[in-house]
């Protein structure tokens, strides 16, 4: 139990609900992600990187080419990916938006439930374009600094990178 006074504006209380919504995560079996994410036909594909990286443009080009029947979109700044033992992850929508926040209204419509995670994609400036499977070891060490958490607890940092091992 606590008490937490926030400025009144909608900054303090996105940057809360953030900090909350990290916390929080690990404990039901899920990481808050810097990432963008879509869903189509009830598959999720994320897109995680830096700041800068492209998460947002490949969420609007991917919107030009399949048209916005086609697509949800779960966010271009923040996604939830929950693991379950190893066999289903899953991907859901926030609140959480960046650039594309006047999107909001194609945000995941009906996907309480999340969507079956197909693939995640680690995003990087390059003048070329490439595609390279990673192992888990790999794809954990990549998917760490993309994980939204603020506390620093060493059984909570030894959870998140369990589950980033899952994922």
């Amino acid at each position: 139990t606590g008490k937490v006074t926030v400025a009144r504006n909608e900054y303090s209380v996105n940057s809360l609900l953030r900090v909350l919504f990290s916390w929080l995560a690990p404990q039901a079996g899920a990481l808050l992600m810097h990432s963008s994410g879509i869903r189509v036909k009830n598959k999720a594909y994320i897109f995680t990187g830096i700041s800068g990286s492209g998460k947002s443009t490949v969420i609007k080009e991917i919107k030009k080419i399949h048209g916005s029947g086609r697509i949800d979109i779960l966010s271009d700044e923040l996604v939830l990916v929950e693991s379950s033992n190893n066999k289903n992850v899953r991907a859901y929508g926030t609140p959480f938006w960046g650039e594309l926040s006047g999107l909001r209204k194609e945000q995941s419509r009906g996907s309480a439930g999340g969507s079956a995670a197909a693939k995640l994609f680690f995003l990087r400036k390059a003048p070329f374009f490439k595609i390279k499977s990673l192992d888990k070891t790999e794809a954990m060490v990549r998917i760490l600094p993309n994980v939204l958490y603020f506390l620093k607890n060493k059984a909570a940092a030894g959870m998140i990178m369990s589950l980033a091992l899952e994922i």
